[in-house]
Parts: C-alpha cells; sequence; structure tokens
C-alpha cells in the first residue's frame, strides 16, 4: 500500500499530498483554511475525496480517481 504524506494546504484551500516519488494528490471538495492542523485533515478526508493533482505544489487538479491503494499519513514510513 502507498502512502500519501500531508503537504500543506494550498492556495485555493485545498489539502494536498505528496507520494513518495513527488506526485501530488488531493481533495477539491473538503477546503481547509490555512493554519489547519494535519491532524484535522487526517479526520475529515477520505480515500473517497481524492484526486489526482500533478507534480507541483498548488498546480491545477488533472482530475480523475487514484487507481491504487493508499493510505493518508502525517510522515512517511521507512
Amino acid at each position: 500500500m502507498q502512502e500519501l504524506k500531508f503537504e500543506g494546504i494550498d492556495n485555493h484551500n485545498r489539502p494536498v499530498f505528496k507520494s513518495k516519488d513527488n506526485k501530488r494528490y488531493g481533495s477539491v471538495t473538503e477546503l481547509f483554511s490555512y493554519h489547519e492542523t494535519v491532524d484535522d485533515v487526517l479526520k475529515k478526508v477520505t480515500p473517497f475525496d481524492m484526486c489526482w493533482f500533478g507534480n507541483t505544489f498548488n498546480c491545477e487538479p488533472m482530475g480523475g480517481s487514484i487507481s491504487f491503494e493508499f493510505k493518508l499519513v502525517k510522515e512517511f514510513t521507512k
């Protein structure tokens, strides 16, 4: 199972997660303030909210559902 690490809230209030290969994923339906904590984001965002964003933070979402198993994490495990 792949991990997606919380990276932050982008300029459009979307939570952004990064894979180990630096691809970005996030939610366009669950939006947050810039000061939201990672714990609050992880409590609210589900895998069903997620889509592929692209390769950089703040990019326009490329769309489409994610076709692999993943879990949302604060930090990557080793």
